[in-house]
């Protein structure tokens, strides 16, 4: 074969075979990093794609302080009708709707003592709010605060005595969202203001009310409460009078044994308690969008035998804080903020715990001793801490993991449950949705999170598409809980594609086969050129060798015929070797044939 014919064969079936399987393989892996790096791995991916649960989470619900739903005005117009029974007890029940009214003499029980002691519990969890309060141009208002606003944050929230104050999340009959304050009296009730719970325009009645001791910004350390009954008197829920605006919230899990609470005191109203310093903390709506807590204090005004005026500063949504004085040892409620006069021209007022409130507040809690709830755990997904690694998925291949915190947010611990895990079309999770696995959590006790995850792949019988995320907590319903309605949890952003398997990439393995067959050809035509180097070189070194040593048996003719065609050139005239260059022997000097 002539050698550009062998140049061509090295070229068209060696080095572009080479060079085209090589330049594949190079970008099959650019963009084999790109997917990767688009799906997202490990932690970075997490924090892109964390997203909220909406089982637990109210982030997208604007809450309104409860004070924009007083009619002010009218309110400040009342007068007290004395033919008019304004005690009597009025009580609904939020688990089956039903309300009764009962009289004094029924609801009412013997004179108890002016104090009850506080105790302080057997322990030393983020919505927008938005302030709708209307003010006018006379009459009253919610809150005020005189210049400078001297109001303090308090952040030690889980200690004593505010971890005894609460933040209430109130929804209303006509789907409205309002926020308050409130503050916890025993193991399993919270004392508040008429219009917290009973909302005049809104429906009446309170559809749900949640409450949550200690809240400090997103953090819940007690978890959160549920009301379940709620009693107030016929003065504020049929009358709407200033005189008997209080209510008392019963809850459905003894949340008071953890957090403890205030005691509570009744004086005449021309005591000295009554003007004396006194303090009043809550969840106002204008200081970080009714997130934290905060606390005032100054002395008070005057009191009359319903209701009691102070000049410590609040604002919308306090409406239900405790005002209480401290003897340098206890706390004492005295009265329940709710009301102040446009512009400052008078001090912030509530209604007091007079002798008739501070007894009955004492008989609805005897009422309630025989009912009082057992201690169960209840789980939930503890929201803002969900997440998937990855978002684009090969069925039966790729590798993912699903990321999640478990709270327990009762009053007793949970033993061993299951978590359960699936992939939905839909944004409605449940056992029917395409079952990925499960994990098993051992023990979770109260007010404590589990951090956990799922890791897998997708299994082939699940369809193309795209996909919901969620889980179901408890899924085999191992555990009674307080609520059994919030364990399942939607993962709602991102959804998931997921894709079938490619077809085997035969191009691919075809170039494979041409890159392979290229570096073995390249390597055996080097291998053969050095043997064939290797050899010439070899059969010159001899022939040579054996010319030197016996010049004297050769004729000049004989070394012509024997080396030439080894590649030897030499002198017809004395049989010199000659190099192929020379025209002239070197020594004889006889012209040389080139």
């Amino acid at each position: 074969m002539k050698k550009s014919g062998i140049k061509q064969f090295i070229f068209l079936f060696i080095i572009l075979p080479s060079f085209v399987g090589g330049f594949s393989l190079f970008f099959t892996e650019i963009e084999a990093n790109s997917k990767s790096n688009i799906a997202g791995n490990g932690e970075e991916a997490i924090d892109e794609i964390l997203s909220n649960n909406h089982q637990n989470d109210r982030s997208d619900i604007v809450y309104k302080p409860i004070e924009s739903t007083l009619n002010l005005s009218r309110i400040s117009e009342r007068v007290l009708d004395p033919l008019v029974n304004a005690t009597n007890t009025i009580e609904y029940n939020l688990r089956t709707g039903e309300e009764r009214v009962l009289s004094k003499q029924s609801s009412f029980s013997s004179t108890l003592p002016s104090i009850i002691e506080p105790f302080e519990g057997i322990l030393d969890t983020n919505y927008g709010v938005e302030d709708t309060s209307e003010e006018k141009e006379e009459g009253l208002k919610s809150s005020y605060v005189w210049p400078p606003d001297d109001r303090q944050k308090i952040t030690s929230t889980t200690d004593f005595p505010w971890r005894t104050i609460c933040k209430l999340y109130i929804e209303t009959r006509d789907s409205t969202y309002y926020i308050g304050s409130g503050a916890i009296i025993d193991e399993f009730h919270v004392l508040t203001v008429g219009h917290c719970v009973y909302i005049h325009g809104e429906g009446g009645w309170a559809a749900e009310i949640i409450v949550v001791p200690g809240k400090d910004d997103v953090n819940e350390p007690y978890g959160r409460a549920y009301a379940s009954n709620l009693r107030a008197y016929t003065g504020w829920t049929v009358s709407e009078m200033i005189e008997h605006d209080w209510a008392v919230i019963t809850l459905d899990r003894s949340i008071g044994n953890l957090t403890g609470w205030m005691g509570r005191q009744t004086e005449a109203p021309s005591n000295p308690v009554y003007t004396g310093t006194l303090h009043t903390a809550g969840y106002p709506g204008d200081l970080d969008f009714g997130e934290s807590m905060y606390y005032d204090s100054d002395v008070g005004d005057r009191a009359t035998l319903y209701n009691h005026w102070y000049w410590m500063d609040t604002f919308g949504g306090q409406s239900g804080s405790p005002v209480w004085r401290f003897d340098g040892v206890n706390q004492y409620i005295l009265s329940i903020n709710a009301y102040e006069y446009i512009g400052g021209f008078d001090a912030n007022f509530g209604t007091r715990l007079n002798t008739d409130k501070f007894n009955q507040i004492n008989t609805w809690l005897a009422e309630d001793n025989s009912t009082m709830p057992i201690d169960r755990p209840d789980l939930l997904d503890r929201g803002n801490y969900s997440a998937v690694s990855n978002t684009e998925l090969i069925k039966g291949k790729t590798s993912f993991e699903i990321y999640c915190d478990i709270i327990n947010e009762g009053t007793a611990a949970a033993s061993s449950f299951d978590v359960s895990f699936y992939v939905s079309p839909n944004s409605v999770i449940s056992s029917s949705d395409y079952f990925l696995g499960s994990i098993t959590i051992e023990n979770l006790d109260p007010y404590n999170y589990v951090t956990s995850y799922w890791s897998g792949v997708i299994p082939s019988e699940v369809p193309d598409g795209s996909y919901y995320i969620g889980w179901i907590i408890d899924s085999e319903q191992a555990i009674q809980e307080f609520n059994e309605s919030n364990n399942v949890v939607l993962l709602d952003f991102p959804l998931v594609e997921i894709q079938s398997p490619l077809p085997p990439d035969y191009g691919g393995i075809l170039i494979t086969v041409f890159v392979i067959i290229g570096l073995i050809s390249l390597v055996s035509i080097a291998m053969v050129v050095i043997v064939k180097r290797r050899h010439n070189r070899r059969i010159r070194e001899n022939v040579y060798n054996v010319y030197e040593e016996q010049p004297q048996i050769w004729s000049n003719s004989e070394a012509i015929q024997s080396f030439e065609p080894h590649g030897f050139k030499f002198c017809t005239n004395c049989g010199y070797k000659r190099s192929l260059k020379t025209k002239f022997c070197v020594n004889c000097g006889n012209k040389l044939n080139t």
